[in-house]
């Protein structure tokens, strides 16, 4: 956005506008000549225009000369209007410089006036005052028909142009409709209408002559209907007409827009800004999308489960809030059927038509049709069907003993795998490890299958130009044939790193990209996956990453390019990459344990458990991010949250601001949410107190211990600090209030954080201006203050966070310091010198990682640091652009690579993960430093840290950044979006030598960097 100063209004002699923001009124003939600006109290400015033509350079506000251009512009009047408050001011249409002004008295009398404006003579004459309303207007709107329609929460008002002759119709007989013939105005009453009498209309739309889009404040809209007819002299109306269309969201004022025929877009206070239609039937309403904003991150919490990262943030600001939620989930999966069963059954596959095969444990086999009727399958001596096709009216089974076709063997021999592919071609391996190609029953070629170790697994894809086969083996194997009926090639040989033993596997061909996709599956959960291109014989083939994604092997379910991991207890969708053309896994939402998983078809899937096999819907979400985000928007501030362990609520903090009498009051309630579909479930309030909840955490020992749901809450208020709540029955509860024996003998004390230091002892650290520990006794609900841990930072401790036996605190103003806490829980504070130091320090956490541990700091100017704890020196040191609100450490074994992540007053979310390979991290420093040369919005100096002074530019004082690879950047490059003005060098890679070389290299961190997987 390009900014010129044009002028400058002086303040000699002028008072700033009390209780109104500065309001423009613009001539609305064809070629303005003038505006009305109302910015100071008691006056408005009417600027006529000289030379419309803008001067070339701006005026320096500080500046005492004048442009000569300046001059020529505008001539500039101030003309008073009276000690009132300007609340709207519009000009109105078909009726030359007339200014209409709504505004109010300071005893709170709300009145209309129109104004004459006259450019000529650089005048604006009061014309006519209206009589006061009876309640306060909300909204002025200028019709196009002329004059002006005013919206309350009990009336709706008309105002004519002057000399124009107003009438009501005989034909209105409506009673709510009435005219007031002596001030020469029409009012219907509302005030019928309960749902309007707490109403506020802030924003409008004028759709045509008649009609207006009216959004109230609570995010009701409605139309207002103006029947009228116009003569030159006279204007009669018919009726008016408010009709309720739904609900939208929290309107901004001035953030209604009509966008073309009945397309509309509402900005929204709320961070759910919308594109509806509107429709002439019911329902009215049809949301088309939303437009998510991103506002600033005020705290984070994360969870891991199974190796899955969740990230709850706290979002918002002075006017609303929201929760979200991201997580790893890109599937939506909804029951449908449940089909009971026989509890002896072990396995299923489905057959055409659809059918589904059951397996006993006696290896007896049943159809399952979809009437429900059964029907038995006999295959003597079959312990295994390996697969099935409709070929003609017969049914052909490949099994473990020979091919059958219905119930008839046509081949016997002991198979040790069997497929079938195009019309009706198969592959068998026998016991001898020879793979065969048939045509139906006769044999087209032939080869051996070469291993010291037993074949684990055969699966096959088709291309648009030939069947892909891959065969593994136990002992990591694994090989890739090609074949048609011409021919059966081996194409590929590998082994997977440190032979690990290979428990499943499947290959797949994707459309969209045009490659194959080989996932091998190894008996400790680790899932490696291939890519290669099937057009060039698998010349070129790319290792892309190796990831945990259980403790226990996974099993596959494929139909087609559907595939499902699964094992008793887990189950995981693929999907998509789009950006790298990677299939990234994530866990599906599923209670209980299963036997055996199968795809119906391509939005059914059957889960067989127990007694039965239930049918779902599933639909797996392609996207640009490997993530799911959910979110709860709220008209009231979202400060914190925490997720409940073992359950599937979370608890938010909702704050609500108000000011009295000059006085700014703040309470809290408490929401439990579903964090499946962000739901509120219930909501605690504290009753009559006035209560501002500042942090809280988890229990050390939770009151009921098999649920384990209780929680700490510290308020603001010394009086009464702490707060134990509980989840029970779907509810949150009060389990006590107390205050903290010991507490009062700290003066002015404001507390600001609370965590767990002791679980074993239920000690809790409690930091703000003072800091301190207390113990908590369950039994007679009382907390006690610890004296000997008393201490304090030089201004405020904004935040802090437990390291083993340290508390790490930063001050606001002075940084970082350590509380080293002796058994007895006597503490001592340090100053932690550091190189690089921070200035308005915002927020700290910490975690042990391989094995050491760090602490994480960052600040108001966007810096961020890792320090290691035992060393005292900074690992990396950078800035990323934004003040820096919150960071998170992400719990899990030591050995993860995720670290943590942190949110910005821009309502930035980053992930930090670790990558300590020594190799790997010298090819991405080199990268960047090669693409950090050449890119704009992350230029390499941008990353440097930023100090408190200044240089006579104006800009910050740098040191220069360490220790971070900023993958954005990384990204761009692999979008080949860098710089436009750089693609040609790029194209002929002598400019990105080291980038272009190593892009697999970076592709896969990139992947792996992007998973919620820890």
């Amino acid at each position: 956005m390009i900014e010129k100063a044009v002028t400058k209004l002086s303040f000699k002699g002028q008072q700033q506008s009390i209780d109104s923001v500065p309001l423009f009124a613009v001539d609305n003939s064809q070629d303005p000549s003038y505006f009305v600006l109302h910015t100071f109290q008691g006056v408005i400015q009417l600027f006529v225009f000289g030379n419309t033509k803008l001067p070339r350079k701006s005026i320096n506000a500080k500046s005492k000369k004048r442009s000569k251009d300046t001059d020529d512009l505008w001539s500039v009047s101030s003309i008073s209007i009276g000690n009132v408050v300007v609340l709207k001011m519009v000009m109105l249409k078909h009726c030359s410089n007339l200014l209409a002004m709504l505004y109010r008295t300071f005893n709170f009398d709300y009145a209309l006036r129109y104004y004459t404006v006259d450019p000529k003579t650089k005048s604006v004459v009061l014309t006519k005052q209206f009589e006061e309303f009876d309640e306060p207007p909300s909204c002025v709107i200028p019709m196009n028909q002329g004059g002006i329609l005013i919206v309350s929460g009990i009336h709706i008002f008309y105002f004519p142009n002057p000399n124009i002759y107003l009438t009501l119709s005989d034909e209105c007989t409506d009673p709510t409709v009435s005219i007031n013939t002596q001030e020469g105005y029409i009012t219907k009453d509302i005030s019928g209408n309960r749902e309007l009498l707490m109403e506020n209309f802030n924003t409008y739309e004028i759709i045509d002559d008649s009609r207006v889009l009216l959004v109230s404040s609570s995010g009701s809209a409605y139309i207002l209907n103006l029947e009228a007819t116009k003569t030159n002299k006279t204007f009669e109306i018919m009726n008016i007409h408010l009709i309720k269309l739904g609900m939208l969201t929290i309107p901004t004022a001035q953030g209604l827009h009509h966008i073309d025929e009945n397309y509309f877009y509402q900005a929204s206070r709320t961070s759910q800004s919308m594109l509806f239609q509107i429709f002439p039937r019911e329902p009215f309403l049809h949301i088309n999308s939303f437009l998510d904003s991103s506002p600033p991150i005020l705290s984070i919490d994360t969870e891991v489960d199974n190796g899955f990262v969740s990230i709850s943030t706290c979002q918002g600001g002075q006017h609303s809030g929201e929760f979200r939620r991201y997580t790893s989930g890109l599937t939506q999966l909804k029951f449908e059927k449940r089909n009971p069963i026989s509890s002896d059954i072990t396995s299923f596959s489905v057959l055409q038509g659809p059918q589904i095969l059951l397996k006993k444990v006696n290896n007896e086999r049943t159809i399952l049709n979809t009437d429900p009727s059964t029907e038995t399958l006999n295959l003597p001596d079959c312990s295994t069907i390996f697969d099935t096709r409709l070929i003609g009216p017969d049914t052909v089974h490949i099994t473990n003993v020979g091919i059958f076709k219905n119930t008839q063997s046509i081949h016997l021999e002991e198979f040790l795998s069997g497929k079938f592919f195009g019309q009706s071609l198969m592959v068998t391996i026998d016991k001898n490890n020879t793979l065969t190609l048939r045509n139906q029953y006769k044999v087209l070629h032939s080869t051996v299958l070469t291993s010291s170790s037993e074949i684990r697994k055969m699966d096959i894809c088709e291309t648009p130009e030939k069947c892909l086969i891959l065969i593994t083996w136990w002992d990591g194997l694994y090989s890739i044939y090609k074949t048609n009926s011409d021919s059966l090639t081996n194409i590929w040989k590998g082994t997977l790193p440190d032979k690990d033993g290979i428990f499943s596997s499947t290959i797949l061909y994707e459309e969209s990209t045009q490659f194959a996709y080989v996932f091998l599956l190894t008996q400790d959960g680790k899932l490696t996956q291939f890519q290669f291109d099937p057009k060039t014989s698998i010349k070129y083939e790319k290792h892309l990453t190796t990831l945990k994604l259980d403790t226990c092997p996974l099993q596959v379910a494929k139909n087609g390019s559907k595939v499902l991991l699964f094992n008793d207890s887990s189950l995981f969708g693929l999907v998509m990459d789009i950006f790298l053309g990677i299939f990234a896994p994530h866990k599906i939402p599923f209670k209980g344990s299963f036997r055996d998983v199968a795809i119906m078809n391509v939005s059914t899937i059957a889960i067989l458990s127990k007694s039965s096999i239930n049918m779902y819907s599933l639909s797996i979400k392609k996207s640009l991010d490997l993530f799911r985000c959910s979110t709860r928007h709220s008209n009231v501030l979202v400060t914190k949250s925490v997720n409940i362990p073992r359950t599937k609520y979370s608890v938010v903090v909702l704050q609500e601001t108000k000011i009295e009498l000059d006085t700014i009051k703040k309470h809290s309630y408490l929401e439990l949410i579903d964090n499946s579909n962000l739901k509120p479930i219930h909501r605690f309030s504290f009753g009559k107190k006035q209560v501002e909840l500042v942090d809280m955490c988890l229990a050390c020992k939770p009151e009921d211990e098999e649920d384990g749901r209780s929680f700490v809450c510290l308020s603001g208020q010394i009086s009464d600090p702490l707060y134990t709540l509980g989840i029970k029955n779907n509810k949150i509860v009060l389990l006590s209030e107390s205050k903290v024996q010991g507490i009062s003998t700290i003066a002015d004390t404001k507390l600001n954080s609370i965590s767990i230091y002791s679980g074993d002892d239920s000690v809790y650290c409690i930091t703000g201006n003072v800091n301190f520990l207390v113990q908590s006794d369950e039994l007679n609900d009382s907390w006690t203050l610890i004296p000997a841990s008393v201490s304090q930072v030089p201004v405020f401790a904004i935040a802090h966070t437990i390291c083993h036996d340290s508390i790490f605190m930063g001050d606001v103003m002075h940084g970082l310091y350590e509380a080293k806490v002796s058994e007895d829980y006597d503490v001592k504070v340090s100053k932690v010198n550091l190189d690089y130091k921070h200035h308005f320090l915002t927020s700290v956490d910490s975690r042990d990682l391989n094995g050491k541990s760090i602490v994480i700091t960052g600040d108001s100017f966007g810096n961020l640091s890792i320090l290691d704890v035992k060393l005292k020196q900074q690992k990396c040191a950078f800035n990323v652009g934004d003040q820096i609100n919150s960071i998170k450490c992400i719990s899990a074994s030591t050995d993860s690579t995720n670290v943590a992540v942190f949110g910005t007053v821009n309502g930035g979310l980053y992930k930090l993960s670790f990558i300590d390979d020594e190799e790997t991290c010298e090819i991405l420093e080199s990268c960047q430093k090669e693409l950090g040369a050449i890119s704009t919005p992350y230029n390499n100096t941008r990353k440097d840290w930023k100090l408190i002074q200044k240089q006579e530019s104006g800009l910050y004082t740098t040191k220069e950044h360490f220790g971070v690879i900023d993958m954005r950047l990384i990204r761009k490059f692999l979008g080949e979006k860098i710089l436009k003005s750089h693609s040609k060098s790029y194209s002929g890679g002598r400019l990105l030598k080291v980038s272009s070389k190593n892009k697999t290299t970076l592709e896969k961190i990139l992947f792996e960097s992007s998973l919620l997987l820890n």
